[in-house]
């Protein structure tokens, strides 16, 4: 798998390409896209891409890559579907492996825009830890319960009582799971499934405590 991960370069999505103008089909028309990705360090650059769009009423067009800096020629085979509810949501067809993406990526040094698999691009998910993914997880589902802190969660209001039931035996679950990781870095298994101290007793202990910390 690639080091160079998605969220890092220049990408077309191709739904809010085609629905940039709220128009219905037949649709055809030209549009400079301006895209960034990631350099050395933090530091971002943006590239603008010229694009000419087609897409009939047969839900099939093509997207036409104009030649710039850095950038080659392509026309790239677009496709659509009927949604439910109307309207449709556009795919670009991968020139190398003819799958249907949502989104085409050119890597900083690259010159085509292909799918994430034709460039072997990762996710910038797998090259962080399992116990950073918790925590990730966890930060999400206590913004999503109004709360900072496991001590802190009161049901939203509207929420039903079986969704809330459910995210909370999820942190819990996450929070014990976090702490049995942050335990064998210290050198003491609590096993695959552990009866987890509660979080009480963790707070007696300050080192455990204040590296348990959820960023804001």
């Amino acid at each position: 798998m690639s080091k160079t991960r998605r969220e890092d370069c220049f990408a077309l999505r191709i739904q809010e390409l085609v629905t940039a103008l709220r128009t219905p089909l037949p649709l055809s028309f030209s549009a400079l896209v301006s895209t960034s990705a990631r350099g050395a360090g933090r530091d971002r650059f943006v590239r603008n891409v010229a694009v000419e769009v087609t897409l009939g009423n047969d839900l099939t067009g093509t997207l036409h890559i104009v030649p710039g800096p850095d950038i080659v020629p392509q026309a790239v085979r677009l496709e659509a579907r009927r949604v439910h509810l109307g309207g449709f949501r556009a795919f670009a067809v991968c020139p190398v492996y003819g799958h249907r993406v949502a989104t085409l990526y050119m890597p900083p040094d690259g010159t085509r825009f292909l799918s994430g698999e034709a460039h072997r691009l990762s996710w910038a998910s797998h090259h962080i830890s399992k116990e950073r993914r918790l925590r990730l997880r966890l930060r999400d589902l206590l913004v999503r319960l109004g709360a900072r802190h496991l001590d802190e969660i009161r049901k939203p209001h509207r929420m039903r009582w079986t969704t809330f039931d459910r995210l909370v035996a999820e942190c819990e679950r996450m929070d014990a799971e976090i702490m049995r990781l942050e335990f064998r870095r210290v050198g003491i298994d609590l096993g695959q499934n552990p009866d987890a101290p509660s979080r009480k007793t963790r707070t007696a202990n300050a080192s455990i405590r204040n590296s348990m910390e959820i960023e804001p």
